[in-house]
């Protein structure tokens, strides 16, 4: 497996372009993933990618901010996603722990990740030390 991140830029989205709907498709949510790469291209917008064999896996996207109550450097997760097709074995663990260090080595002092309700990473999250702080709803208005 190859890890690697970089600020977000065009190049990154194309990349794993072909995963944003089966993300999409596979979460449930009612909106149509409908990303523009230029609003993502902000200062402290991180893309981590995973490939093998140099095809792309998987993908995360991270903002990293000063948070608002803590006054600290924090890592914000926006998606992360790993191709069905490997999620066996320990490839996800280990593309969470290179995010963790890539944020950590980035100046984060903390990390938040989030779950899907149709795919509830919850247990994985705990197992790796996470702890639950908050559970967010959506409602389309």
């Amino acid at each position: 497996m190859d890890f690697s991140y970089r600020t977000f830029d065009l190049e990154a989205y194309s990349e794993t372009e072909s995963l944003h709907d089966e993300n999409n498709e596979e979460s449930g949510f009612s909106w149509k993933l409908d990303i523009d790469p230029l609003l993502l291209m902000t200062p402290g917008t991180i893309y981590l990618s995973v490939k093998s064999e140099d095809k792309p896996i998987g993908y995360a996207i991270f903002y990293l901010h000063t948070h608002p109550h803590f006054q600290k450097l924090v890592a914000c997760q926006d998606v992360m996603y790993i191709h069905p097709e490997y999620r066996k074995g320990s490839i996800g663990i280990k593309f969470i722990k290179y995010i963790e260090e890539s944020m950590k080595g980035l100046g984060a002092e903390g990390i938040f990740q989030t779950s899907s309700a149709k795919k509830d990473l919850s247990k994985l999250f705990g197992r790796l030390g996470y702890e639950p702080v908050e559970t967010v709803y959506f409602k389309e208005i």
